[in-house]
């Protein structure tokens, strides 16, 4: 994904095509990259939002739901701003004529990310069965598409299976995302994914297996396109983890 644009390129082509006057390029170029920045930057990409006319963006599915997914940390000051944003993505998906299949399986793998996040299993469980069929039946979207979103379902159902304890099923998951990783997840979800192996490993005591996972994950924090918001946020948590239950058993 090296082709993707950094958070201060966005910033620019949004300010260049609302000083032509264009709102719906501005709309458009936050569209093809917010979830390459939503995790790491929401209030940059919050504020964003703020500088393009509502009407360029509001009755858009998925770019209500970028704006959403501004409020989906941990915080109960963010879970509660979320639901308004939610209700209004969820008005969107029910529109006359409704948003494309792909449309509503990428919002509702996003949104089960943010379920997933503060404990919503079933509902996070939920929305990717519906989009899992969504991507299973629906022949219209472009390969590439397709493949980047069935990544992201791939490590999102690993991650609520891990919190489950059913690790076998994660790990399959899982091995599945990070096969599709270089191409079609970002850098976020790639660490996120690599942690979520090493820690199901261990628990699986494939123990090797894990420390390696570790060592891989933490390649990612010093790599291209990485930086100290990278290395300072929770997508780090699952490898960090990992290596400290290691730890723990090599002293005893």
């Amino acid at each position: 994904m090296s082709d993707v644009p950094t958070v201060d390129d966005l910033e620019r082509a949004v300010d260049e095509a609302l000083a032509r006057g264009d709102a719906t390029a501005a709309a458009h170029a936050i569209a093809m990259a917010w979830p390459h920045h939503v995790d790491l930057h929401p209030r940059r990409i919050r504020d964003l939002y703020d500088r393009v006319p509502p009407a360029a963006w509001e009755d858009d599915a998925w770019l209500v739901s970028g704006l959403a997914a501004t409020y989906r940390g941990t915080s109960e000051t963010d879970r509660r701003a979320s639901l308004p944003y939610r209700s209004a993505v969820d008005l969107l998906l029910t529109a006359d004529p409704p948003p494309a299949p792909i449309v509503r399986a990428a919002v509702l793998v996003h949104r089960a990310a943010g379920d997933r996040r503060v404990g919503r299993l079933a509902e996070a469980r939920a929305s990717l069965a519906e989009a899992r069929r969504i991507l299973d039946t629906e022949r219209g979207a472009p390969l590439s598409v397709r493949i980047s979103l069935q990544a992201t379902l791939a490590l999102q159902d690993g991650l609520v299976l891990a919190h489950l304890g059913a690790f076998t099923a994660a790990r399959d998951e899982l091995r599945t995302a990070e096969a599709l990783a270089e191409r079609h997840l970002v850098r976020t979800d790639r660490l996120e994914c690599r942690g979520a192996l090493a820690y199901v490993a261990y628990c699986l005591g494939e123990i090797e297996e894990a420390r390696e996972l570790v060592g891989r994950a933490r390649e990612l924090l010093s790599g291209a396109g990485s930086g100290p918001e990278l290395a300072r946020s929770g997508f780090r948590a699952p490898a960090e983890i990992a290596a400290a239950l290691i730890a723990v058993d090599e002293t005893r």
